[in-house]
C-alpha cells in the first residue's frame, strides 16, 4: 500500500456523491428497516472495550452521562451530494483531534467511510473531489432495461465504473487491507434488510451500498444481489451498536427531511423516500450518544455547485457542538 494516499484522475466521490438519487419506494423501506441482515465480522477490527448504555436515550441526555473516553463509533448517512458534509465533520474532528474508532456509512456516507479507511484525511477527500466530474460514471446499459431485475442485469448504468475507479484509487482489495476499521451497509435486494459488510471485497461493498435501484445494475456478493443502503438504513445506527458497544456519533445530511422546493421528479422521488424513512430514523437516533445534523435544506441531489458550501455547512456545525462535547468524547 502506498504511504499517501494519491488523486489519480477519475469520477468517484463527486459522482456518488451527487447522484445519490432516492428511488426507492415507501413500503421497501418500512418493511426493510425492521431488522438488521447478516454481519461479518473480523475480531481485529472489532473494538474491545465495552461501554454501559441505556436501551433508549436522547442525544442530549447522553452526551450529558456517557463519556467516549474509550473511542466512540462514526455514524455516516446517505444523502446524495450532501455527503460532502460528511467530509466537514471529519475536518471538524481532525482539528479538534477526536479519531473514531471505526467509521460505518451508508450510500453517500459508505464512500466517504472508504476513503477515510485507505487513511485519506478531510483535505484530501476535497482535493480529490476538486477536478472531478461525474459524467464518466454514466456508462449507458439502455439494452439491459428489460432485463429481469433479479438477474442483475436491470438498471440504466452499469455500475462497473464507480467499481474500477475504487479499485484504482483503493490500491487494495479487502477490508483486511485497509490502514482504518470500517463497515459499509447495503440493501439485500430480496429480502429488504440491511447488510454489514466489513470484510471481504471493498471496492464491490461500497458501489453495492452505493447503487441506485433502476439506475445502477445491482452487484452480486457471494450469489446475492444488492442495492442501495439508503433503502433499509439511511442512518444505520442500529447495525453499528451490533458491531460494536462503543458510544455513536451520527451524522445525518438529510434531517429534518424537507427540501427548499419539490420542482422536479427527482425531487419528488427524493422527498417521497425521506418522508417513508424518516420515523424508522427517528427511532434509530434516539439509540445514538450524539447526534450532528447540518440543516442543509436548500440543497438538492444533484447540485454539485454546492459541494463547498455543503463542506462548510457540516465543518461548522460539527466545530459548534463538538467544542461543547470534546471533554466527552476523548
Amino acid at each position: 500500500m502506498q504511504s499517501k494516499p494519491g488523486f489519480p484522475n477519475g469520477s468517484v466521490i463527486v459522482g456518488k456523491l451527487g447522484l445519490m438519487l432516492s428511488l426507492l419506494g415507501s413500503a421497501m423501506v418500512l418493511c426493510a428497516c425492521q431488522t438488521v441482515g447478516n454481519f461479518v465480522h473480523p475480531e481485529s477490527h472489532k473494538p474491545t472495550v465495552t461501554v454501559k448504555k441505556e436501551p433508549w436515550f436522547s442525544a442530549e441526555r447522553a452526551t450529558r452521562t456517557q463519556k467516549m473516553e474509550e473511542g466512540f463509533i462514526l455514524v455516516l448517512s446517505g444523502g446524495g451530494v450532501r455527503g460532502f458534509a460528511h467530509i466537514g465533520v471529519l475536518k471538524a474532528l481532525e482539528e479538534l483531534g477526536l479519531e473514531p474508532r471505526m467509521v460505518i456509512g451508508t450510500s453517500a456516507g459508505a464512500v466517504v467511510a472508504a476513503y477515510w479507511g485507505l487513511g485519506y484525511t478531510a483535505d484530501q477527500m476535497m482535493q480529490r473531489a476538486e477536478s472531478l466530474n461525474n459524467s464518466d460514471l454514466f456508462v449507458p446499459v439502455l439494452p439491459n432495461l428489460g432485463q429481469p431485475v433479479l438477474k442483475g442485469e436491470a438498471g440504466v448504468f452499469s455500475g462497473q465504473f464507480l467499481e474500477r475507479q475504487l479499485r484504482r484509487d483503493f490500491g487494495i482489495q479487502t477490508f483486511e487491507d485497509l490502514p482504518k476499521p470500517i463497515a459499509i451497509v447495503a440493501t439485500d435486494l430480496e429480502t429488504g434488510r440491511p447488510v454489514v459488510f466489513n470484510a471481504g471485497d471493498i471496492a464491490r461493498a461500497v458501489r453495492a451500498s452505493s447503487t441506485i435501484p433502476g439506475i445502477f445494475t445491482p452487484p452480486s456478493i457471494n450469489g446475492r444481489l444488492y442495492i442501495d443502503g439508503q433503502a433499509s438504513s439511511p442512518l444505520p445506527i442500529v447495525p453499528a451498536k451490533r458491531l460494536s458497544d462503543l458510544p455513536i456519533l451520527a451524522v445525518d445530511v438529510v434531517y429534518p427531511p424537507e427540501l427548499a422546493e419539490v420542482s422536479t421528479l427527482t425531487d419528488l422521488m427524493f422527498q417521497t423516500f425521506l418522508i417513508s424513512s424518516f420515523r424508522i430514523k427517528e427511532l434509530e437516533m434516539l439509540q445514538a450518544t450524539m447526534i450532528i445534523a447540518p440543516q442543509l435544506t436548500n440543497v438538492g441531489q444533484l447540485g454539485l455547485n454546492d459541494r463547498h458550501w455543503v463542506f462548510k455547512t457540516g465543518y461548522l456545525e460539527a466545530k459548534e457542538k463538538l467544542r461543547k462535547a470534546e471533554k466527552l468524547l476523548k
